[in-house]
């Protein structure tokens, strides 16, 4: 009977400072995101509901990020209050040993950290995919107005472009210079550079939020192509040209990303003999990236319940002697804890060290500190 109050009170204790720091969390890490969507409803004019449904994908794919700070931070806030009106102690006086009092609140983590390794799977991906190539094909509306003569146009990862003359509201342009970077064909990735001497920019395909699949016809000029080590391949003579400057090849590669993809097909990277990556052209540092994604996902799950013990043996004020100023000690270990993720991340690229080891190093270390810091937390008469 006792256990079933307590677990209630401690639940009921939890809850409202965990959405409450959610909310906080989350609104803090969109607000740089919201700047694009902003400006993106401006430029386009795309209706209500397209932008409710990029603000709700956002906010899926932001929540592995956003779920283990507000797990931190919302049980350190109920515990350090528990303490400081001493019904912690009262607890204690009751006979409750702290392993009771942690499992209500544990059990609730290891729920959100089930919630959160599910919507990883799937959901998380497709969220992601979905609002960056929503935000592609919108952002194309404005493209014809972005190109501005005498100006290089980078808006497009890995395009530029460059006209030194714009007429007719940007459709007509003259003495092109274009720039496409990180296109893969037979001879693997291969860097083109097209000059035309004119060119008409025309929309295809509109859709019903507006957007379009726009291409640039070209006039009189000629294709370099050359490989990663920029030694020239082919060089091609033309009288026109059809170039894509957003099509739906090219949209869809951003859907190629690893954050984008599901962990059914992350594992298929990850777990595929080097000969068939060999084949299929994956290389190591893509083959690396995948794997980080992957275990980055379970490390986020992991996190959360770590998180939980960090914040239960932090908001635990002691009932003797001088507070303990929790809020810095949870700062330094937060930092801490990011700086050696990033870096471990940045080593792990460069095929030092296994990602394995680097993606899991820092939560086993946090896993450490506060198990020491759990066997410390006794009852003091």
């Amino acid at each position: 009977m006792y256990r079933s109050i307590l677990s209630r009170y401690l639940g009921a204790n939890f809850i409202l400072p965990f959405v409450v720091t959610l909310i906080f969390v989350l609104t803090f890490l969109l607000t740089f995101q919201m700047f694009k969507i902003v400006n993106l409803a401006m430029n386009t004019g795309v209706p209500t509901a397209i932008l409710m449904e990029l603000v709700s994908h956002l906010i899926i794919f932001t929540l592995p990020l956003a779920l283990p700070l507000a797990i931190l931070f919302a049980t350190l806030y109920m515990f350090n209050r528990l303490s400081l009106d001493s019904e912690y102690t009262a607890m204690r006086s009751f006979g409750l040993s702290k392993h009771k009092i942690f499992i209500p609140v544990f059990l609730l983590g290891i729920l959100i950290s089930f919630a959160i390794s599910e919507l990883s799977k799937n959901v998380i991906p497709y969220s992601t995919a979905q609002f960056r190539n929503t935000v592609a094909f919108l952002t194309s509306k404005g493209y014809v107005t972005s190109i501005k003569e005498g100006n290089f146009f980078t808006d497009i990862p890995g395009l530029t472009l460059f006209a030194e003359k714009v007429e007719n509201e940007g459709v007509d342009l003259s003495r092109i210079f274009i720039n496409f970077k990180n296109n893969t064909d037979a001879y693997g990735k291969v860097e083109r550079t097209i000059f035309a001497n004119k060119g008409k920019l025309i929309k295809l395909n509109e859709n019903e939020m507006g957007a379009a699949e726009l291409r640039l016809k070209l006039f009189d000029g000629n294709i370099v192509k050359m490989n990663d080590k920029g030694v020239e391949i082919e060089k091609i003579l033309f009288k026109e040209y059809d170039f894509p400057i957003t099509s739906g090849q090219m949209i869809a590669g951003a859907a190629l990303k690893d954050n984008m993809r599901t962990n059914a097909e992350l594992r298929e990277i990850i777990y595929l003999p080097q000969k068939q990556r060999e084949e299929k052209r994956i290389e190591k540092k893509d083959f690396i990236s995948a794997k980080i994604e992957y275990f980055s996902r379970y490390n986020t799950a992991i996190q959360c319940l770590v998180f939980v013990l960090l914040g239960f043996v932090l908001g635990i004020q002691p009932t003797r002697g001088k507070a303990r100023n929790t809020g810095v000690m949870t700062l330094g270990i937060l930092v801490a804890y990011y700086v050696i993720f990033f870096l471990g991340i940045s080593i792990a690229k460069a095929g030092k060290i296994d990602p394995l080891i680097m993606v899991y190093l820092p939560t086993t270390l946090t896993t450490v500190i506060g198990l020491r810091l759990y066997s410390k937390l006794d009852w003091v008469n």
